[in-house]
């Protein structure tokens, strides 16, 4: 199955990093979302990751656990850092991280795996802002951006969904646990 040049494409997380500093985003984490191709969801186009369903199938895929791993552990070390770095300027236990998910549109695995990572980290105790989507003012006319009936008020499965997500992510290590290294504590 051919996944498009968006799927194949390379570009390094500095360069990301880099691009979204230009438009006033400092990421510490850098996420690709392209790991989810799913020709099946033509239905789905004219929404954007805020769809139930687009979570839903995210969440169900078979590449789901592997790239939650690599969030996670990516995150922790990011996480322990910043913590690193606080205790050091003298800010105590503060940490202000910044994670960025990318995808070939910014509008649908980017959108559905924040809205994940969103969920994880608040029920972590983490403090999440309001997300900003940087590729909104891409998304066209024949997109719903997020404010349709059907992506503003999703079933209740959505939060089963959620839920089950922030399952899988406490069921994967700590990022230096089993390898000899100090286990990285989400919450200060």
């Amino acid at each position: 199955h051919d996944q498009g040049g968006g799927a194949r494409a390379s570009i390094s997380d500095e360069a990301l990093r880099v691009a979204m500093q230009r438009r006033g985003f400092r990421a510490h984490v850098i996420v690709d979302a392209r790991a989810f191709p799913d020709p099946d969801c033509l239905s789905l186009r004219g929404h954007t990751g805020c769809h139930h369903e687009i979570i839903a199938r995210l969440v169900r895929h078979q590449n789901f656990r592997r790239w939650l791993a690599k969030l996670k552990a990516d995150f922790d070390r990011s996480a322990a850092a910043a913590r690193a770095s606080a205790q050091g300027a003298g800010w105590g236990n503060l940490a202000d991280l910044g994670v960025a998910l990318y995808c070939k549109s910014g509008k649908h695995r980017s959108v559905a795996g924040a809205i994940i990572m969103r969920h994880i980290l608040l029920a972590e105790g983490w403090s999440c802002p309001d997300m900003r989507h940087l590729s909104q003012n891409f998304w066209g006319r024949r997109c719903c951006g997020g404010l349709c009936e059907e992506c503003r008020k999703p079933p209740a499965s959505l939060q089963e969904c959620l839920a089950w997500a922030y399952e899988v992510w406490k069921t994967l290590p700590i990022a230096g646990e089993g390898g000899g290294g100090e286990a990285v504590r989400r919450r200060w």
